[in-house]
């Protein structure tokens, strides 16, 4: 029932860096949002799938999505190499179905 939904499409820096055995995942734009993985592309993937129950639960409490993702995203992605030359940035294009 994609009736009354509209798709939107972002674009938001992601971060995989070492963790211990594993690998830790982030992404600069979302406060808070982490997560882990034993490989590279596993750790991507879940911070991919996390990105979207983060924006499914801010569009269920009505708040905005926030200003300046795809603007601020290369810049995060620098800066994050920046921090760790073991640090990997990706930018991934998000396609996000909404009310």
């Amino acid at each position: 029932m994609l009736k009354n939904k509209r798709k939107t499409s972002i674009k938001i820096a992601i971060c995989v860096e070492p963790d211990g055995t594993g690998y830790h995942a982030y992404c600069p734009a979302l406060k808070g949002l982490h997560t882990s993985g034993k490989t590279v592309e596993e750790a991507r993937l879940n911070v991919l799938n996390a990105i979207s129950a983060y924006m499914e639960s801010m569009e269920k409490h009505g708040d905005p999505i926030p200003v300046g993702i795809i603007d601020r995203c290369d810049k995060q992605a620098a800066n994050a190499n920046k921090a760790s030359s073991k640090t990997q940035s990706f930018i991934e294009e998000l396609e996000l179905v909404t009310a």
